[in-house]
């Protein structure tokens, strides 16, 4: 996702539609020993293609979440005129309709059409078939800490209020190192605001080395992952 916006950007009245945010699969994937998410609308996925799309509008139907390759039984999200029901995430409606065939979690499934496409869970219209519950959903943006470094990733264990170390973090920790030339001729990453303008994620060698990652992260040019 784009480091400098607001997650916020993304889901209000003038946000994008269709939007592929993330790129490359999942950086990190837990789940508990005995966890079964095989057509979990988020979960069910943590292959490279599986990246999450916002704001997926097709037809006059839409997914506010959703996996990039589950996310439609036959592999490629819905195309924009597209009104099959076929894209299934989170946040969804049929037919645009505010009564009837909204759902605020759908499943993984194969072709279906407005009634008889399922649900999950209890939040949905009136309309729609309802299936059990797979979990509680939750969307947490973080930044590193002052130091650096990256917060602990808790993770409720089932008993009481009880946390845990999920025995992963949530951001990678940016490094700061300068390109050959500039270590050569004295420069430094913090000092170079010019080159962190030009460089960075616009050009290719640097982003393939991550030159400077943490000032082009600073500048609002920070690389992929």
């Amino acid at each position: 996702m784009n480091e400098i916006k607001a997650f916020a950007e993304y889901f209000n009245s003038n946000a994008p539609e269709r939007v592929v945010v993330t790129s490359g699969g999942p950086l990190q994937f837990y789940l508990s020993e005995g966890t079964e998410v095989g057509d979990d609308p988020i979960l069910s996925s943590d292959g490279p293609f599986n990246n999450l799309a916002f704001n997926w509008k097709y037809g006059n139907n839409g997914a506010r979440i959703v996996l990039t390759d589950v996310g439609n039984f036959n592999g490629e999200l819905s195309c924009e005129t597209c009104n099959d029901d076929d894209t299934h995430g989170l946040g969804n409606d049929f037919l645009n309709t505010p009564e009837n065939l909204w759902h605020d979690a759908s499943v993984i499934q194969g072709n279906c059409w407005r009634e008889s496409c399922i649900a999950q869970g209890t939040d949905h219209g009136t309309l729609m078939t309802a299936s059990t519950k797979l979990g509680n959903y939750a969307i947490y943006v973080t930044m590193s800490e002052s130091d650096g470094s990256c917060p602990e990733f808790l993770i409720n264990n089932g008993v009481g209020n009880s946390l845990f170390n999920g025995g992963t973090t949530l951001c990678t920790i940016c490094d700061n190192r300068e390109t050959p030339w500039m270590i050569s001729n004295g420069v430094d990453c913090e000092n170079a605001p010019n080159r962190m303008d030009q460089k960075c994620n616009k050009d290719t060698y640097w982003s393939t080395n991550h030159f400077c990652q943490q000032s082009c992260f600073n500048n609002g040019n920070g690389y992929e992952g």
